[in-house]
């Protein structure tokens, strides 16, 4: 057998071989993609009604922000543990705030975006897959609903180690009391990292 023979099979086995390998790697993508899809709940959602104080007029200890994993109000602080904060305007309609247009603490702080959708409270099954705004606060009127998209992938974070980094959450405000300016609002969250829906008990995606 000639050299050049010799040589021409050696190339198509390497071929075959790189074929094979990289029929094999796509065949693994799949498989993680998969994994990834099926990947179940460990939590259920939250579902709640709090009050908070509008930022303007309020003292440090007064609870003016949210926690969107947790479902827990609490005052705006240094470290930026929180995912939005709200106030009010001149017309006494809520205006919602991502926390880094109130804080930037040195440690960083959680990327959050905020989206006004049409319907109900109720007709809000799932969170949109679309952009939200990370770089405005959002004014919004009593009956409106309000998704929130909360990057909460910051080191020591709950989603930190998770392939999709996002808390959804809605909320709608109920009322906003004349006497003391508490914002009333309904509250639903889904703690697991990268889940849209909005279902009662343990969602399914």
């Amino acid at each position: 057998m000639s050299a050049r023979r010799v040589l021409r099979g050696i190339r198509v086995r390497a071929s075959a071989l790189a074929t094979a390998v990289g029929l094999a790697a796509a065949g693994a993508f799949v498989a993680a993609c998969g994994e990834v899809a099926g990947i179940e709940a460990t939590a259920e959602t939250i579902y709640d009604t709090l009050s908070v104080f509008p930022l303007t007029g309020s003292t440090a200890v007064t609870p003016t922000a949210l926690n969107t994993p947790f479902g827990t109000v609490t005052p705006i602080g240094p470290s930026g543990n929180f995912d939005v904060a709200f106030d009010l305007d001149s017309q006494r309609r809520v205006v919602i705030y991502p926390a880094k247009l109130i804080v930037q603490p040195l440690t960083g702080i959680t990327d959050v975006g905020l989206l006004k959708v049409a319907g109900t409270f109720e007709s809000v099954e799932r969170a949109p897959s679309t952009v939200y705004n990370a770089d405005a606060g959002l004014t919004v009127s009593v009956g409106e609903v309000v998704v929130i998209e909360a990057k909460r992938n910051r080191s020591g974070d709950l989603c930190a180690f998770s392939i999709s980094p996002n808390i959804y959450s809605k909320l709608v405000v109920d009322s906003v009391s004349t006497g003391t300016n508490a914002i009333w609002f309904r509250f639903v969250a889904n703690p697991n990292c990268g889940f849209r829906s909005f279902a009662t008990g343990l969602p399914k995606n």
